[in-house]
This record gives C-alpha cells, sequence and structure tokens, in this order.
C-alpha cells in the first residue's frame, strides 16, 4: 500500500499539465524505484496498519503457543540444579536434578552426580503441580534472605515453588537461560502471566 502511496505523491509533485500525461508518468515509474525512493527517504511500513495489524493477529498466538511448548520441553528434558547447603558433608551430592513429567502433571526431582541426567523413575521425589501455590523470584525467595546477609547465593538467579501443605521447592538456576526458562515454563504451568 505504502508504494501505491508514495507512487502518487511523486506523480502529483510533477504537477501533470493533462489526465494523460498523468497516466503515462505514473505508468513509466518502476515499482523498484518507489521502493528505493521509500528506502532512501526513511519512511516506513506503516506496523499500525490492517494488513499487518491482521496478520500480526493471525501469527501472535501462534508464536506464543510454539515458545510455550518449548518451555515445557525443556522443563521436560529437566536440568541439573547446584545444592545450596550451609554445611557439606563429604557423602552428600552436591546437585539434584528437577525436570517435568510427560504428561506435564508431575515435577520430579532429588539428588544426582555432577554428569548424571536421571529420568523420572530414577527421581525418589515427585509432587503434582496442583499443589503449587505460588512461584516467588529474586529476593522475595524464602532460600535468599539468609543468603543475602551472607552474600553467598546469586539472587538473581533464585526461584521458588511455595507450595500449599509442604515447604517450599527452592531453586539456584545454573545460569540466566536455565532462570529465564524455567519461571517462564513454570509460570505457564501454574497459570501466572507470562511476558513473552
Amino acid at each position: 500500500m505504502s508504494v501505491v502511496e508514495k507512487q502518487i505523491k511523486e506523480t502529483l509533485k510533477e504537477k501533470q499539465p493533462t489526465l494523460d500525461v498523468f497516466k503515462t508518468y505514473i505508468n513509466n515509474l518502476k515499482v523498484d524505484n518507489i521502493i528505493g525512493m521509500i528506502q532512501g527517504s526513511g519512511t516506513s511500513i506503516d506496523l499500525k496498519s490492517k494488513p499487518v495489524a491482521h496478520l500480526r493477529e493471525r501469527i501472535v498466538p501462534e508464536l506464543i503457543e510454539l515458545v510455550k511448548n518449548q518451555r515445557l520441553n525443556l522443563l521436560v528434558e529437566g536440568t541439573r540444579f547446584e545444592k545450596q547447603v550451609v554445611r557439606k558433608k563429604a557423602k552428600d551430592n552436591k546437585y539434584w536434578y528437577c525436570r517435568l513429567s510427560q504428561n506435564r502433571r508431575f515435577l520430579h526431582y532429588g539428588s544426582c552426580d555432577e554428569g548424571s541426567k536421571p529420568n523420572t523413575d530414577q527421581l525418589p521425589n515427585k509432587f503434582s503441580l496442583a499443589e503449587i501455590e505460588d512461584l516467588k523470584t529474586g529476593a522475595d525467595c524464602p532460600h535468599t534472605q539468609e543468603a543475602i546477609k551472607i552474600k553467598k547465593t546469586p539472587v538473581h538467579l533464585a526461584f521458588s515453588l511455595i507450595m500449599k501443605e509442604k515447604a517450599p521447592l527452592n531453586f539456584i538456576a545454573p545460569n540466566e537461560e536455565a532462570f529465564d526458562l524455567w519461571v517462564d515454563g513454570l509460570s505457564i504451568l501454574i497459570g501466572k502471566s507470562v511476558s513473552i
């Protein structure tokens, strides 16, 4: 639409004396020339136009669904988290693993070795997503309150699942990407708004 608009404006600038000369001039303006003029003038496509808005209405929900599925699939794969312990015991594992069940109804978790990626059957603990009351991040997490004082926990990577009748499940993500993926995925699962 902007190409036709530009074509008409360029023709009107020339102030053609007759309608026939106007038609000839407008027909001689090539689309490539018009696009070059648009790009050279800094004019851009109107992102609020009806065709663009219609396209956005069709594509955005599909993209959001695609991103949600990607997040949930990564939770099904699971992630290894480092345990946050006050004093380390030689026999304790340093890591624990958490993953979403295939049916997306349970979180399975348990201790693991550094290089392992246990499946849901190898993880002894599980709880239903229906038991989750809230998701807290950063300094709002229960396990970061003490850590803030001693500055040992990377608070920006912390998140906690607050349970209805159990102690919270506390996480420290290994990196920002894992933090974002888990917080987005868990938010989707418990019905919190997600800014995807």
